[in-house]
């Protein structure tokens, strides 16, 4: 599962090996239904973890990123919650409006 901290900064330029806000925002938004998904099968965390590790390199297949591209970029998101905070607000939101139309299907 991931885990978030938080520091301070605002205004912060995106390094260029960062993933920028958007294709982050996707990949996030995926991490967390992925995660959803197997947490909802109840099982242990010990588990889980190849089950996850496995769905995480489909998702980072599918946005053509690698592991390491991503975790880079979690690390300098989680040092900067302002903009972090301005992501997960947006994939909130996406994700609130996925369900809305689960709901009325």
């Amino acid at each position: 599962m991931l885990l978030f901290a938080a520091c301070s900064n605002s205004g912060a330029k995106i390094p260029n090996d960062v993933l920028p806000e958007e294709k982050m925002r996707a990949v996030l938004t995926e991490v967390l239904i992925a995660e959803a998904n197997i947490t909802d099968k109840g099982l242990m965390q010990e588990e889980m973890k190849p089950q996850v590790q496995k769905m995480y390199l489909q998702i980072f297949d599918k946005h053509a990123i690698t592991k390491e591209q991503f975790y880079r970029s979690m690390d300098y998101y989680t040092r900067h919650p302002n903009i972090l905070d301005r992501n997960f607000n947006a994939i909130i939101d996406s994700l609130s409006t996925l369900e809305a139309k689960a709901n009325q299907l």
